[in-house]
């Protein structure tokens, strides 16, 4: 359909309008079809009063598209201006978007084209609360692998981190020691056998893939009551091969958001051991060089 103006709705307010000028020049000759005298039928009081009927039938019609699509599409624009302006806040204060994104939902009132639009705003909000939540979460566990000064405590910070972000009632960190796992650091999990002795983190780091199972791991949360219904393995990588694992233990299913959380915290995780191996393959090389004059020996995973 051409436009005639820049604004929409005075482009259909002219087409209304003319549609019912147009209804109401047509409408003598039809009623003479129908019987009406040609005198009464094309008198000057009834044309006009045909044509006057046609221009109000789309006055009124303009009225309520304004009132009904119109209302829909400022309450749209108001509430894009909202979130528009709160991120600009944030990111101009360096903070990060901690805002329920179900404030900034729009009420789907129609369920056909006309709610679409609602219905895609509140997707794209729930989007961007997740990517923030994300971004916030990520900065936060950069912050504790940038401060870490060796794996013990890296390990009990990032579970703490982990446990916190996904609020997980259990989780550990685990790294493969020949053919055992070796417990970095553990909390909310009665035992530590119970963790070393689960197939679903040997399903992990044998396959290099993240493995949610339920029932297959017989163990406890820390109060020794509550049945552990599902476990989340997500394996991380130094060294180039797969060396341990991030867990998260839960009596209820493991959301997909906890899911995401632990898979970006296990890459960043591998990619901290490397750096504290390296580290400390480093200074141990450059002391035993030093004293000694011969090659430096070092364990394949620091604790100290």
């Amino acid at each position: 359909m051409p436009r005639l103006t820049r604004r929409g709705f005075a482009d259909l307010a002219i087409f209304m309008m003319g549609f019912g000028f147009l209804m109401g020049v047509v409408f003598p000759p039809f009623v003479v079809v129908l019987g009406m005298p040609p005198a009464n039928a094309f008198s000057l009081v009834f044309m006009a009063s045909c044509i006057a009927a046609g221009l109000c039938v789309g006055a009124i019609n303009w009225v309520l598209a304004r009132q009904i699509v119109g209302r829909q599409l400022i309450i749209l624009s108001d509430r894009m201006n909202e979130v528009s302006l709160e991120i600009e806040k944030v990111s101009q204060n360096d903070e990060w978007w901690h805002s329920d994104p179900a404030r900034w939902h729009i009420e789907v009132e129609s369920q056909d084209i006309l709610g679409r639009p609602a219905l895609a705003f509140d997707r794209l909000v729930e989007a961007l609360a997740r990517s923030l939540r994300y971004e916030n979460a990520g900065r936060s566990f950069a912050e504790i692998l940038v401060n870490a000064s060796n794996l013990d405590g890296l390990s009990g910070s990032a579970l703490e981190c982990l446990l916190m972000e996904t609020h997980a009632p259990g989780g550990a960190i685990v790294i493969r020691v020949d053919a055992g796992l070796y417990v970095l650091a553990m909390d909310g999990i009665e035992s530590v056998k119970e963790v070393q002795h689960c197939e679903v983190v040997f399903q992990a780091l044998d396959s290099g893939q993240s493995v949610g199972s339920s029932g297959e791991c017989h163990a406890k949360l820390a109060d020794g009551k509550t049945d552990i219904s599902e476990i989340y393995a997500a394996p991380f990588v130094y060294g180039g091969e797969v060396r341990g694992a991030m867990l998260l233990a839960s009596s209820k299913p493991i959301d997909p958001y906890a899911r995401s959380i632990a898979d970006l915290f296990a890459r960043d995780f591998g990619l901290a051991v490397a750096t504290l191996v390296k580290h400390y393959t480093r200074r141990v090389d450059t002391s035993s060089e030093a004293e000694a004059g011969g090659d430096g020996r070092t364990s394949a995973i620091p604790v100290g």
